[in-house]
């Protein structure tokens, strides 16, 4: 019971970064946040190699761990965390949550990187 009452909450959080993903077709929906998703792991990338080429040793072995570990917790919250809460979701919308999961979480990460470039 405590999985269906959190599954809004959960879906709420992650809906945020990408609301034009939100047609209410879950087929439409997946296409824009794969399409969403590649561009901002094209973007994530040369933010990424960018920052890493204007650090010293010190700061790309920081930036590089920081990396892993945001990964890290990406694949756990999205691939883990939030197919677990979304189970009761059938066929293609459980594969939408965890898309979109993974689509924001990087998004915020873009955000993140950026903020410390300024």
């Amino acid at each position: 019971m405590k999985k269906l009452f959190l599954l809004p909450l959960l879906v709420l959080a992650y809906s945020n970064a990408h609301a034009e993903c939100q047609t209410n077709n879950v087929y439409s929906d997946i296409a824009c946040y794969e399409k969403q998703l590649k561009a901002d792991k094209s973007e994530l990338n040369k933010i990424y190699n960018g920052f890493y080429a204007s650090l010293d040793d010190e700061g790309k072995l920081v930036l590089n761990e920081s990396q892993k570990a945001w990964t890290d917790y990406r694949e756990k919250e999205c691939n883990g965390l939030m197919p677990y809460f979304s189970s009761q979701s059938l066929g293609a919308g459980n594969y939408l949550n965890t898309l979109s999961c993974v689509a924001n979480k990087t998004a915020e990460r873009i955000k993140e990187l950026q903020g410390y470039l300024h």
